[in-house]
């Protein structure tokens, strides 16, 4: 599995960055220090091998593929941690199970995700859908086999899971919800103009956020003797939490993509819903009016108030819930959003 970032770090470091949920205490001087311990525990931690061995394929399909980012090893190193800090309370050997488990499906995000954003091509992306149904064609050698692969080792690990029967339908719906993110992805930057965005679609389909929910369910897959209504309360803590990544996301890249004139981000729906800008002044190419206004905005305060929110709502519905694998778990959410606030290396 790699290092455990976990056991990288001291309990104090981590339950400065778990017990506090303000956003603005990244600002005292414990906090920073707590992150910045964080931050340099991530960047020394060792993937686990068949995470390593899916980026060293993907590398080597890049210099014939120039259209895929390049993605730095502390990216990698970010998802893989954070997959760990955010798991369910899991006995160790399910835990790693699991955590071995979602680093595929966070590899096949990375890779879609430079399809929808990078490619903007409907036609590369129909391909890897397919790709990771299985379906490629004899000369599909390099990117699609490669999806294709992943995906199959994914698959076949969740069917091995000893929950996999109680939580199929579950587990369907969630990974199809994972589709949709990319497919709303190019949606939106197809028709920028004419769709009808709305805040709350916006915060549950980007794909950013979307293997959080996906994650919770594996996790569930994996959980020693799982009823099926531990499993619901768990769900709709997980929603809560998927949020709470992307709403942390665009706390710290939020004013860039404005800056950009990024009509796909949600700064603009955000702004959209709350009536500090105008349809019609984004329809009529108005971009520098919209910009000023929503620059003008109390945008960072609503994110930070929607954070909170948030937070609480997923923190109270696992309190009543009363079950051990949730214990901590909404509280390391608290740890990722300070080390985006602390990191600038991923932006």
């Amino acid at each position: 599995m790699g290092t455990l970032i976990k056991e990288m770090l001291d309990a104090a470091t981590l339950q400065t960055l778990t017990s506090n949920f303000d956003p603005g205490m990244i600002r005292q001087e414990k906090v920073a220090q707590a992150a910045s311990a964080l931050v340099k525990a991530i960047k020394s931690l060792e993937l686990c091998p068949s995470l390593q061995s899916l980026i060293d394929q993907f590398d080597m399909l890049r210099e014939h593929h120039p259209i895929y980012a390049h993605r730095p090893f502390y990216m990698w190193q970010w998802m893989q941690a954070g997959y760990q800090l955010t798991s369910l309370n899991l006995p160790d050997a399910d835990f790693l199970r699991s955590n071995s488990v979602k680093c595929r499906i966070g590899f096949l995000t990375v890779l879609l995700d430079d399809i929808c954003d990078l490619g903007r091509d409907r036609t590369d992306f129909d391909q890897c859908v397919l790709a990771l149904k299985g379906h490629i064609n004899q000369y599909d050698m390099g990117l699609y086999q490669l999806i294709a692969d992943t995906s199959s080792a994914f698959h076949g690990a969740l069917t091995q899971a000893p929950n996999y029967a109680l939580l199929k339908p579950a587990l369907e719906e969630a990974y199809q919800k994972w589709i949709d993110t990319f497919e709303y992805s190019l949606l939106i930057q197809e028709e920028a103009f004419r769709l009808e965005q709305t805040w709350e679609r916006h915060l549950e389909n980007i794909s950013h956020s979307g293997t959080v929910y996906l994650g919770g369910v594996i996790d569930l897959l994996f959980a020693p003797n799982l009823l099926a209504h531990q499993a619901s309360a768990v769900a709709a803590v997980s929603l809560r939490t998927q949020k709470l990544i992307q709403i942390a996301n665009w706390i710290t890249s939020w004013k860039r993509e404005l800056a950009q004139g990024d009509l796909t981000s949600g700064v603009f729906s955000m702004a959209l819903e709350n009536h500090w800008i105008d349809w019609d002044d984004l329809k009529n190419g108005s971009i520098g009016k919209t910009r000023q206004q929503i620059q003008n905005s109390p945008a960072e305060d609503y994110l930070w108030n929607e954070w909170k929110r948030l937070r609480v709502e997923g923190y109270q519905i696992a309190m009543e819930a009363q079950l051990p694998m949730l214990d901590g778990y909404v509280e390391s959410f608290s740890a990722l959003m300070f080390i985006q606030l602390a990191s600038t290396e991923l932006r």
